[in-house]
């Protein structure tokens, strides 16, 4: 994974012997097309107008590009910047999708949280997650729970964000992909946010 920044910190919330991994995300990575039962046109071109970001193109979850992999131990968490998004520029819609590896640690499953920083009034958040082995049975603890796309959640505020709690059924890790879905106020233009995305 390509950062400028990389630096471990202790984290007040966890157990002492957990740490963790600060990555500062400036670059675009491969993007990482969704399962064979998608209905997904690989050769759509993005209708993000002039609100075009560098994650582009990603308006479907096919073209989601891949933030990489994070791990709950230890405890690894992301900052994008300088995103992009607007319904007047086009219908915009935002995917991204990272891996989520559950390491044997004290704290059981992990947690995911996702917000954003500096979006729009009305933009909204959503994630989904996909197990790489058995059934999804997640828990949405923070935000509400919304099977769209899935099992997932969605955020009430966006910069509070939610914060699902894998289960996969019939395997003791609870390995993934998670999905997540950036949509613009209906009136937004072209507006700035930031992704965060922490994994404890």
């Amino acid at each position: 994974m390509r950062s400028d920044t990389i630096a471990t910190i202790p984290s007040p919330h966890m157990h002492p012997a957990r740490a963790i991994l600060v990555l500062f995300i400036v670059a675009p990575f491969v993007h990482a097309c969704g399962n064979a039962e998608e209905d997904c046109d690989d050769g759509a071109e993005d209708d993000c107008g002039g609100c075009c970001d560098v994650f582009e193109p990603s308006d479907h979850a096919c073209h989601a590009p891949s933030l990489g992999n994070f791990t709950d131990s230890p405890d690894t968490s992301s900052a994008v910047p300088g995103l992009t998004i607007g319904a007047g520029e086009g219908d915009d819609v935002d995917w991204y999708s990272f891996h989520v590896t559950d390491e044997l640690d004290l704290g059981g499953s992990p947690w995911i949280t996702v917000r954003l920083t500096g979006a729009a009034a009305g933009t909204t958040v959503a994630g989904w997650f996909r197990c790489d082995e058995g059934s999804e049975r997640h828990t949405c603890t923070v935000g509400i729970v919304d099977t769209s796309e899935g099992e997932g959640c969605r955020a009430l505020d966006p910069s509070t964000g939610f914060r699902l709690d894998p289960d996969c059924s019939s395997t003791a890790d609870d390995d993934g992909v998670m999905l997540v879905r950036v949509l613009s106020a209906s009136s937004a233009t072209c507006e700035p946010y930031q992704l965060d995305i922490a994994v404890q």
